[in-house]
């Protein structure tokens, strides 16, 4: 059976960016890996890390259900964690420095010389968000460590919420249902915390789909740049 691997670097990335496609993916059988890079502690205003911690991880938890699948938790730790953090995990790579950190490059690369995946999705490194950034200049150089031994394409999703640098030109067009829109829609609002924060997570599944389909000349659709 084909496998689907996702490095996100929040719980809510992986479903906002690519929960369409994935769907589509598992209707066609494939296995889909759900991991979360960063312990995500932080993005619920008046709420501790410790306490967003344990809220976002349940959320990540409810939305990875709807691809049959269970989240693998790396909790490394994010760029900014604000206010009290002690039961937070411990010893685990910052994501700042992972590029430099061998233990955080082997965990990425033994992922993916695990489930061999037919293809790989993360961050785009033009990505002002700092964690998106770190992430996916991770997931590149395990990538690219692995390709002598593991046959994967390596698909990088849209720019999330703080911008980019230059435009988000992709080269692949990814079709997708409205069967697949109501299940990324599903996974989103599954994130209870950010749907709260964020009006736009409400119509944003099928609003992005139709912004794409129309590029590509379908009803709707996921866009991504592959890496060769």
């Amino acid at each position: 059976m084909s496998t689907i691997l996702a490095f996100g670097a929040h719980s809510d990335d992986i479903d906002l960016r690519a929960g369409a496609t994935f769907a589509k993916y598992l209707r066609e059988g494939k296995t889909i890996v759900y991991v979360v890079v960063t312990t995500s502690a932080s993005g619920i205003p008046k709420l501790s890390p410790n306490e967003a911690f344990i809220i976002r991880q349940n959320e990540a938890k409810e939305a990875a259900k709807l691809y049959n699948t269970e989240p693998i938790f790396l909790n490394f730790e994010k760029t900014v964690t604000e206010g009290p953090s002690d039961e937070l995990p411990t010893g685990m790579p910052y994501i700042a420095t992972s590029l430099r950190n061998n233990d955080a490059l082997q965990t990425i690369k033994s992922l993916i010389e695990k489930h061999q995946p037919e293809i790989i999705f993360t961050h785009n490194p033009n990505d002002l968000h700092e964690d998106h950034y770190h992430t996916s200049a991770l997931v590149y150089r395990a990538y690219q460590s692995c390709k002598s031994h593991v046959s994967s394409r390596l698909l990088l999703w849209e720019t999330g919420s703080k911008g980019k640098i230059i435009d988000f030109i992709p080269n692949i067009y990814i079709p997708v249902t409205d069967e697949d829109l109501v299940l990324k829609d599903k996974a989103i609002k599954s994130h209870t915390s950010q749907y709260a924060i964020f009006p736009w997570f409400e119509t944003f599944a099928y609003d992005n789909a139709l912004y794409w389909g129309e590029k590509a000349n379908t009803a709707f659709a996921e866009a991504f740049i592959e890496v060769f």
